[in-house]
């Protein structure tokens, strides 16, 4: 899934150091532009190193400064130039290389500029106006505002409308930066615990965005990360008689189900969903009405959450004792050791969910079966804008503003989508008189929501 490029054999040499420590399961290819110097040489020889099935990182020293601006504008959206703050990559220290390496794949994935012909935001560093104050980190991930709840919601908590289908720059510590174009209009602080978010808005005028034109601008975008997953997951084909893919309802693990029924077929591919008992009724819905439109086996197992609260008296789960996390793993584990054959496991992780899954390499083994990840490299855009190219809605929770889809006592459940749950109308209907809702919503601080 990587081909990692550096100028000489000696980078080389010490970027495999590098790989054969932090990377290890990782099979990334390590390439050289073969010492050339010369910017034409350099292009001659990256059109012979990249691939449509592989991610590419082109590492470089800062003596090749120029040339890696220039190299940027030249290559597809699955490439990244990156500049190590040493003259060249072997003089930098080990550690050191490891995280530029992690930058330069955060860059791939967090692409962004903007188009003001078209007045659409593109996933490339080179298609456009560059954003204001626009930068990448391994731990940031960006998204879009898509879906008028979403929109509604965010209008009123800051008190200012925001355009249509716009940006927002997920970076540390909660806060998140909300764009307008090119400009940033306001930036949301979330904090993980509490029941409401804070807001900070710029004298910006609203644009709205063409969902339309957001598709047709990032379709070749879109198909270079499509490829590169098919491809990687084209290597199993042959290999497997059942694909077994962990379905949430969320959009990762929904985009993964796509790609695996692409490459393997509907009659190798099962979906497995695992209910807690304390998922949202709407999620259910969506598993349930997607499953038949894809003509997709679906098996839906009960995890015993639900019962571990009200018949066994367990406390609700918190961040050091996520109990329910273990009944969930425990039930898909279950499923998978009753199908037979080569089983292969397709999982829609990705690097920005979390620091553990990022260290993940895209292919590994646990129980003798081989699990996969396709979209290890893509961020919640790409994934959004996937999804509705192919004609395949957003769960709707999304769009009532959620960031990340669980259960609704789920630990992890950030002070923004407790707000949510606080004021929809859609989530107090639905579970306004269920008792455990109604705990976990004093817990985080919302007794009164009712």
């Amino acid at each position: 899934m990587y081909t990692i490029v550096v100028r000489s054999k000696r980078d080389r040499d010490a970027l495999r150091a590098v790989t054969d420590t932090y990377y290890r399961g990782w099979s990334i290819r390590v390439e050289t532009l073969k010492g050339v110097r010369s910017l034409d040489k350099a292009k001659e020889r990256l059109m012979e190193i990249i691939r449509e099935d592989s991610f590419t990182v082109v590492l470089l020293g800062r003596e090749d400064r120029s040339m890696a601006k220039a190299l940027e504008r030249f290559l597809p959206p699955t490439c990244s130039v990156h500049v190590v703050p040493r003259a060249r990559v072997r003089n930098a220290r080990p550690l050191t290389i490891h995280k530029e390496l992690e930058k330069g794949r955060a860059k791939i994935r967090l692409a962004a500029s903007w188009d003001p012909v078209d007045k659409a935001y593109v996933l490339s560093w080179h298609s456009g106006a560059q954003l204001e104050g626009y930068s990448y980190s391994p731990a940031y991930d960006n998204f879009f505002i898509i879906g008028t709840s979403f929109k509604d919601i965010m209008d009123k908590l800051l008190n200012k409308e925001i355009g249509r289908n716009t940006l927002v720059l997920r970076k540390m510590g909660g806060e998140h930066v909300i764009y307008s174009g090119e400009k940033i209009c306001a930036t949301l602080h979330i904090p993980d615990h509490g029941c409401r978010p804070r807001g900070y808005v710029r004298e910006v005028d609203a644009i709205n965005v063409s969902l339309d034109k957001l598709l047709q601008a990032n379709n070749d975008v879109l198909r270079a990360f499509e490829t590169v997953s098919r491809r990687f997951l084209e290597r199993f084909r042959d290999k497997v008689d059942v694909v077994a893919v962990p379905w949430s309802g969320g959009k990762d693990s929904t985009s993964a189900l796509l790609l695996a029924l692409d490459v393997f077929g509907p009659k190798k591919v099962v979906a497995v969903y695992v209910d807690t008992g304390v998922d949202f009724p709407q999620n259910r819905e969506y598993i349930e009405n997607l499953a038949k439109k894809l003509s997709v086996r679906l098996e839906r197992i009960e995890a015993s959450v639900r019962q571990g609260l009200v018949s066994e008296g367990l406390p609700l789960p918190t961040h050091k004792n996520r109990w329910c996390t273990a009944r969930k793993l425990d039930a898909l584990k279950d499923k998978l050791r009753e199908l037979t054959g080569s089983v292969l496991v397709v999982v829609g992780d990705r690097d920005s969910e979390s620091e553990p899954r990022s260290r993940r390499p895209p292919v590994r083994e646990e129980e003798g079966r081989i699990v996969a990840a396709p979209l290890k490299q893509w961020s919640s855009a790409h994934v959004q804008l996937y999804l509705l190219s192919r004609g395949v809605p957003l769960n709707p929770l999304y769009e009532l503003g959620f960031y990340r889809l669980g259960c609704y006592i789920c630990p992890a459940l950030r002070s923004w989508e407790v707000y949510i749950m606080a004021c929809r109308e859609e989530i107090l209907r639905a579970l306004g008189s269920d008792l455990i809702f109604r705990t976990f919503m004093k817990s985080r601080g919302c007794a009164g929501f009712i």
